[in-house]
Order: structure tokens, then sequence, then C-alpha cells
């Protein structure tokens, strides 16, 4: 893990577009740090122009796709959002130093998932895991799912990942944040590609950058400049971002907020505090989640081939999808091993099969997610 004090004056010295400062930054730890295209703005030097003309490529390749995306969808008439990404660019001085490597998008509900994964189908993006399917008993809003899809592209040099999720992020294995309805009517828009893309709006993405940060085993350079760059719009509504994480089992930020401490001017970062403190103030706690049954729940297969016949089992489905764990979807149900049909427990999950466990035959692989 870098030190502190080294991110520091890193940070320090992208804020300040210190030159000489940023030239003595290591190519490999700016790049690492997800702030290469920063110091390449500031040090000419042909190494550094090198990652600049590499973040500027993978960046317009991503901009390109995320603009066909949101015209199919729009096309379609099925909504959606933009997370992080460009929805958080935007806040920053420059919009093209800040990069991301796939596109997240928001559904307001589980069910026009399978219609949205169609859609871009067409585009060229495939499904690439079995879907989670959750239903905590503790939220109304739900179930909550999430997917992960890939789209082959020859000027990349990987796929163009995309991460949809319904109706909010996920927390964990057993919970999501449900955002409120709110988001829809509060959404803004992003020029992408000459596209009109919808994106959280700003209180919105404080509540989910946040979020995202819990997912760190340390805070990057990048997201610190994300939180100085939010927290210097002055819009940030502490409050409400409170009220949002309040009840979620999310853990002090202390890293991000040492490396915020390295900060010239504490107040450009101070908006996470806040948060924090007025999230333990609400005195709202998070619900006690069943772990220790679910994982009493999955051992009850101790070998492979009883795992294999029990995920498949309908009332196994149902059984773990009722006790608010989560089961898998897999697309088509026409596989082999059978499993229960997916818009038994999911409305709109037509054409879909669900298994307890996100387990499959090599044929079935190739059979639900191509070869």
């Amino acid at each position: 893990m870098v030190e502190p004090a080294r991110q520091g004056d890193l940070l320090r010295a992208c804020l300040r577009g210190d030159a000489s400062a940023l030239a003595r930054a290591a190519p490999e730890f700016a790049v690492a740090e997800k702030v290469g295209a920063v110091v390449a703005r500031y040090v000419p030097s042909a190494s550094w122009q090198v990652v600049r003309a590499r973040d500027a490529a993978r960046l317009g390749v991503l901009h390109r796709e995320l603009g066909l995306m949101s015209a199919r969808l729009a096309a379609t008439g099925l909504p959606f959002l933009l997370l992080r990404g460009p929805g958080l660019a935007r806040y920053w001085p420059d919009v093209t130093s800040r990069p991301f490597g796939d596109v997240d998008l928001l559904l307001p509900a589980a069910a026009s998932l399978p219609s949205v994964i169609a859609a871009l189908a067409e585009l060229g993006h495939r499904v690439v895991r079995p879907v989670p399917l959750l239903q905590p008993h503790h939220r109304e809003t739900g179930p909550w799912c999430g997917v992960a899809l890939n789209k082959d592209v020859a000027d990349l040099g990987h796929p163009v990942y995309v991460d949809v999720i319904a109706p909010g992020p996920g927390v964990s294995r057993l919970d999501f944040m449900p955002l409120q309805p709110s988001v829809w009517d509060q959404r803004t828009t992003i020029a992408v590609d000459g596209q009109g893309v919808p994106a959280l709006a700003l209180d919105d993405q404080a509540l989910v950058f946040l979020l995202e940060q819990q997912e760190r085993t340390a805070p990057l350079v990048r997201d610190a400049l994300d939180a100085v760059y939010l927290g210097r719009t002055g819009l940030v509504d502490v409050t409400r971002v409170a009220r949002g994480l309040a009840g979620l089992p999310v853990q002090p930020l202390a890293r991000l907020q040492t490396l915020l401490a390295e900060l010239e001017d504490p107040a450009d970062g101070r908006w996470v505090a806040e948060v924090e403190q007025a999230t333990v103030n609400s005195g709202v706690h998070p619900p006690v989640l069943p772990a220790q049954e679910y994982a009493r729940m999955q051992s009850r297969v101790t070998n492979e081939a009883d795992a294999y016949a029990w995920a498949v089992s309908g009332s196994a489905v149902h059984d773990t999808y009722n006790s608010g764990f989560p089961v898998y979807a897999f697309p088509g149900q026409n596989l082999p091993g059978g499993g229960l049909a997916a818009d038994e427990i999911a409305p709109g999950w037509h054409g879909w099969t669900a298994r307890a466990l996100p387990l499959a035959t090599e044929e079935e692989i190739t059979r639900a997610f191509g070869p």
C-alpha cells in the first residue's frame, strides 16, 4: 500500500498543476493512482505524452460506446442513469483528465434489466456471468440485480466493460442501497460524444461515490480529487447524502480522510467528514443480516455433484430467494440441467433460468454465455 504522504504529495501537485513536482512522479505510480492524464497535462516529456495519448484514446472509445448505448436505450424507451465515470468527471476542471475504465448504468427496477440486456446485445454486448437476484426482507424496493456485460472492440485492447444494476448500488452480498425515486426526477444530462446522457445529480453522485469507497482497500489519489471537486461546487447537501447512507453497513472513511488531510486547504474535503458525522448522528443502525444462516444454507452441500443438484432444484431456488439470499439467473431456459424459470420469482425475467448457486457445466456455460 502506498504511504499517504507520497499520495499527498501527488494530490497537492495535481491540484496546483505543479509541473516540477509532477515530473518527479513515476509514471507507474501516477497511472496506478488514476491521475496519469492529469500529470501529462503539465509534463511535456515523451513518456508522459505516451500516457496522455493512451488515456485519450481509451476515453474516446468509451465515450463513443457510451453514446451508442445511450442512443439505443433512449430509442427503446428504457430509462437509465449514468453512475460515476463521466458523471463525476463533469465536476473536474478538465473533464478529459479523469480516466474511467468501465461504464456503470443504473436502472429503476430489476424487471427492466432483461430488456436492457437485449437492447445492448444489438450493439454487441454480451452477458459474461450469471446475474445475481436478491430480495432482502428489509427492502421494499427490489429485487436487486447486477449484470456484467462485455463488448469486444478493435481499438481498446480489451473489451468494453459495462455494469448495469437495479435499483441501487450493492452494499454486500446480502444487501443494497435503494436510491430514492427522486433521483429520476432530479437527474441531470451530460454531453458524451454528441449524445445527451442522463446522469445522477450532484448529491446522488456524492452518495454513490462515498459508498464506492467501501470497496477500496485504500483510496486512490483520483478518489481524493473526486472528493475535492465535488466539495468545491459548494452544493453538496450533507444532510441529504447522510440520510442516504444512514442504516447501511458502511465503514468509517478513515483512509480517505487521512488522504484528504494532506490537502493545503482541508476545507476542500471537509464535506466527507461532515457526511460521516451526520450519518453517525442519525442514530439509524444497519439491519442484522442473516450472514451465518446464508453460510449454513450453502454448507448443506459437501461435494460438487450435491452442490449442482441442489443449485438446479426449484425448491432450493425458492427457499434461497425467499430467505433473502441471492440466486443466480442464466440466459435461456434450455439448460440441460434445468433450474427454475426466473420469472417465477422475479417479474420481467422471462426466458431466464434461476439457480440457487452460480453453477453450470461447461456445455451449459457455452450455451448461456457463448464460447
